[in-house]
């Protein structure tokens, strides 16, 4: 009798204990398919079960990935609305780099930083465009990710978009350079 009660203890532990584990294919699947707001609860729900800074830095990098896909979900004109969840989408980037460096972080601050940019316009943005390609340059220097698309489209879109010369950095030449790679690599 003690043994079957022991058994039924342990695998009720087991089962609660695989309920509760951590996991963000769910919010990576809601993501894939555009269901930004599906994947922020499911992200929510997971940073409570994270055991320590490096599972929660994976879940608050994605939350930065999700914010940029709610901004633009957004209407072109709720630009104050568009602002305040780009400004979240940094602002978690932010915190997952406090908790554990990667490309990923340094990726998804640097693309809310610059789609607050486009929504504010390329000369008030100008101030956010120095960190920008000084967080593109950590992930390909720091990170050596050389394959990753979503570097070299958020690279090519900066110089792109900025004005060159005096004023700023923007170059045509590099952006279409920035764009080929980000062709290249896609998979």
């Amino acid at each position: 009798m003690f043994k079957k009660w022991m058994v039924g203890v342990l695998l009720l532990f087991c089962s609660i204990s695989m309920v509760a584990a951590f996991d963000l294919s769910e919010a990576d699947a809601l993501y894939d398919r555009d269901d930004f707001a599906q994947a922020k609860i499911a992200l929510e729900a997971e940073r409570s079960k994270a055991a320590n800074g490096k599972e929660e830095a994976e879940v608050l990098w994605r939350l930065a990935r999700v914010m940029v896909g709610l901004g633009d979900d957004l209407d072109e004109e709720d630009k104050d609305g568009k602002f305040r969840l780009y400004e979240e989408g940094e602002a978690y980037a932010l915190l997952s780099l406090e908790k554990a460096p990667s490309a990923m972080a340094y990726l998804w601050k640097s693309s809310n930083s610059g789609r607050w940019g486009q929504t504010k316009g390329p000369l008030n943005a100008l101030g956010k465009a120095k960190g920008m390609l000084g967080d593109l340059t950590e992930v390909v220097n720091t990170f050596n990710t050389l394959d990753s698309t979503e570097t070299w489209y958020v690279l090519s879109s900066l110089y792109d978009e900025l004005p060159g010369g005096m004023i700023s950095f923007g170059d045509k030449e590099w952006a279409i350079s920035y764009m080929r790679m980000a062709m290249d690599t896609l998979t």
